[in-house]
């Protein structure tokens, strides 16, 4: 992708303000982005490298101030990193992280404020390198966002939800045929009566969206 990397954010009319962040400025290639919780009531914005790009994460304020930069993986890794954001129980928000492509299957969170690392492990086969694509959200309504994950390109469409209290693994399954190797991307969505996966994946050159409760 030509240019540098940046992001570029609106508010409602309402609202009047409006952000424009270069984030990694000796970059030329895209960007991988989530808005949510950043801690204290506040919503923000992650980023990390596509694929060519190094391990380096940013949140930021709506207004565009940094809260947090790190590595979340080796600094010469370069397949890039999945990013997502979420909240717990005492307010506080993790900025959940995936390998990027060329990397193994690992998934790690880390305390917005802090730093600290809250969650460190191999969502799959620690042989797997086709990255990992990651959401977030409570699935168990305990208060503190699980880290949902699906197996990058080259990988069955496999499913999990993971305890971001913990670690432990809630759900998991396959959102396809096993044998299938596109990858699978999902995301949760919260209803009345509990919570939903919605998956994404592309078989056979035409997107499939599937849905899954609890």
């Amino acid at each position: 992708m030509a240019g540098r990397a940046s992001v570029s954010s609106m508010g409602h009319p309402a609202a009047n303000w409006r952000v424009s962040l270069r984030t990694i400025p000796r970059f030329a290639g895209g960007l991988n982005i989530a808005a949510g919780p950043i801690g204290n009531g506040e919503v923000g914005i992650a980023t990390g490298a596509e694929e060519g790009g190094g391990p380096h994460v940013r949140v930021f304020t709506a207004q565009g101030k940094e809260r947090a930069s790190f590595y979340a993986y080796d600094a010469n890794f370069t397949g890039g990193v999945r990013v997502a954001l979420g909240q717990r129980a005492d307010g506080s928000a993790t900025v959940f992280t995936g390998a990027g492509m060329g990397g193994g299957p690992h998934v790690r969170g880390f305390d917005v404020g802090s730093g600290e690392i809250v969650l460190n492990q191999m969502a799959y086969d620690t042989a797997f390198r086709g990255g990992v694509n990651i959401s977030a959200g409570d699935w168990n309504g305990d208060g503190v966002a699980d880290l949902v994950t699906g197996a990058g390109t080259g990988g069955a469409p496999h499913v999990e939800v993971i305890d971001g209290s913990g670690g432990q693994m809630l759900r998991s399954f396959y959102a396809g045929m096993a044998d299938d190797r596109s990858g699978v991307t999902a995301s949760l969505i919260a209803r009345p009566n509990g919570m939903a996966i919605a998956s994404l994946m592309d078989p056979d050159g035409t997107p499939w969206v599937s849905g899954y409760t609890e």
